[in-house]
C-alpha cells in the first residue's frame, strides 16, 4: 500500500471542514494514542496506522494517513469518514480517487478532478472496502 493517503472534503469548489469529533468517532474503537495533530489507530497486534488532522480543534480540513495498514478495518473507518461530507480519498500521483456519491465530484475544484484521474464512486461500505483494496484504483 502507499505511504500516504489523503481525505479532503469540498463544497462548491472550496474546502469543506469536517467536525473533528465526528472523525474521532469513526476511529473510536481503535485509537491507542493521540496527540494534538495525530492519532494512532491499532486494528490488530500487527496492523496500525497514524492519521494526521487537527485533533484538538473543533473542525478539520484534511486527513492524512501515513503508511496505511492492510487491515480492512482501516478501510471501514475511512469509509465512515467519507460519509461526513463531500469527501475525496486520494493518493498523490495515483491514477484515480474514491468518492461515495456522484455529487461529491461536482463539489471538487475542477483542476483537482482533472489531476487526480478517474473517479471511482461507491455508495456502500462493502463497495468502498473493495475499491480501497484494489491496487488498480489508487
Amino acid at each position: 500500500m502507499s505511504t500516504e493517503l489523503f481525505i479532503q472534503a469540498f463544497k462548491n469548489g472550496k474546502p469543506q471542514q469536517l467536525r473533528t469529533l465526528d472523525i474521532l468517532n469513526c476511529f473510536s474503537d481503535f485509537i491507542v494514542e493521540q496527540g494534538d495533530r495525530w492519532i494512532q489507530a491499532r486494528f490488530s497486534p500487527s496492523n496500525s496506522s497514524v492519521l494526521f488532522f487537527a485533533v484538538n480543534e473543533d473542525m478539520s480540513l484534511c486527513i492524512m494517513v501515513r503508511r496505511p495498514c492492510s487491515d480492512p478495518k482501516l478501510a471501514v473507518c475511512l469509509c465512515c469518514v467519507m460519509g461526513l461530507g463531500n469527501c475525496v480519498l486520494f493518493e498523490p500521483g495515483a491514477r484515480g480517487f474514491i468518492v461515495r456519491s456522484p455529487e461529491c465530484v461536482t463539489h471538487m475544484p475542477l483542476e483537482m478532478e482533472h489531476s487526480l484521474g478517474q473517479a471511482h464512486i461507491t455508495q456502500s461500505e462493502d463497495e468502498f472496502v473493495a475499491l480501497y483494496s484494489n491496487p488498480k484504483v489508487l
